[in-house]
């Protein structure tokens, strides 16, 4: 009896760290994606990608990550 509740109790406080492993495999995916988007933004090719990695860039917002996106889709007619 003492063994359902334990785990009936680890599974309910088990929700929370799953929320953190989500995040926590999303997070450097997103980073990932932002990285090589900068790289094509530097390279002036792929705008697309470019465009892309300046969105995933801006999930964690400064006004340097929003200045670059808006700086990338002006200089649009420099990709290649």
């Amino acid at each position: 009896m003492w063994e359902r509740k334990k785990i009936k109790s680890l599974i309910y406080f088990a929700k929370i760290p799953v929320f953190l492993v989500i995040l926590g495999i999303a997070l450097p995916i997103f980073g990932a994606i932002a990285i090589y988007g900068g790289i094509c933004a530097v390279r002036r090719e792929k705008f697309e990608w470019a465009i892309v990695g300046g969105i995933f860039a801006l999930l964690s917002f400064t006004i340097l990550r929003l200045l670059g996106l808006i700086l990338i889709i002006v200089a649009r007619d420099e990709f290649k």
